[in-house]
């Protein structure tokens, strides 16, 4: 007959087998199974890790109060553990508390400095809270640690478009695409950053990709519309804009860049007419009200 301990040894491990394969309804379930049953069994480190896995499968349910709840019960086992406070981290982070979040990050390298994760999280933490440059000295430190984490060099690459050093900016979207080419928004990031260096034909290059990724990626295909029409293809990039309002036909950016497009193209009365859709769809947008106005003086 089986013992108790190979028991619950057992059913630990379907539990984490389910979370890891994110059924965590199931795991929820499992892990409920084994604080009933076999609750004289687990030692505290069993404790801790199912009152852990627990916290990550009700965040992964979008639960936040009882995946804070677990973490914190957690902790009150073992507060040295710096994947726990991690993890209460993320769940703020989501919650929009970026101060708290910031703390429980503080916490994590405090216990493990080379975390890149953490680094990188925390610099997520400090760009929400408009902290741009200890933000960019965070996404600096993680991929110090660890030179393939693309998430972090397209955070870096965010973080310095916003201080428009484009140049340095596209170095990390170069890199971040490089270590995961699947990763459509890093392709559309370095899409951007060409359009603003007026790279226009690798622009067009790097929001193809996107598309080719994400045939329903709307930003991708206005992306690769406006390079296209920077680059003077009108007509290629209006089947790019038709493409992004086919997929979304309440999208004002699409007719605010299909507008445009007509506009260069000389097609005054038609630029006027998606200049005109967008602010429909976006009333107030002073840029959408400039663009009318700057058009009809040319009418």
């Amino acid at each position: 007959m089986e013992n108790k301990r190979n028991y619950l040894e057992r059913n630990l491990a379907e539990a984490l087998s389910l979370y890891e394969n994110d059924a965590s309804r199931e795991a929820i379930d499992m892990y409920n199974t084994i604080l009933q049953q076999s609750q004289n069994e687990l030692t505290n480190d069993d404790l801790q890790l199912v009152y852990f896995y627990l916290g990550g499968a009700y965040f992964d349910l979008d639960q936040y109060a009882e995946a804070l709840d677990y973490f914190d019960k957690s902790l009150g086992i073992c507060a040295n553990d710096a994947e726990i406070w991690k993890s209460k981290g993320d769940v703020f982070l989501t919650i929009e508390d970026y101060q708290t979040a910031l703390e429980c990050y503080d916490k994590s390298l405090e216990i493990d400095a080379y975390d890149a994760e953490a680094w990188n999280s925390k610099g997520d933490a400090l760009y929400l809270l408009d902290n741009e440059g200890e933000a960019l000295q965070c996404y600096n430190r993680s991929v110090e640690i660890d030179p393939n984490n693309a998430e972090a060099w397209n955070n870096k690459g965010e973080v310095l478009y916003l201080m428009k050093e484009y140049k340095d900016a596209l170095e990390c979207y170069k890199k971040s695409a490089e270590l995961d080419p699947k990763e459509k928004s890093y392709w559309l990031n370095k899409g951007v950053i060409e359009n603003e260096l007026e790279e226009y034909e690798d622009a067009v290059d790097s929001f193809s990709r996107s598309v080719e990724l994400d045939p329903d990626f709307v930003e991708g295909w206005n992306g690769k519309g406006l390079a296209l029409s920077l680059l003077g293809d009108g007509d290629e990039a209006l089947e790019c804009f038709d493409k992004a309002l086919k997929i979304d036909p309440d999208s004002s950016e699409s007719w605010d860049n299909k507008g445009l497009a007509l506009e260069i193209m000389d097609k005054l009365p038609e630029a006027l007419k998606c200049y005109q859709a967008a602010l429909r769809l976006d009333p107030g947008n002073e840029s959408y009200e400039e663009n009318i106005k700057e058009l009809r003086k040319k009418m």
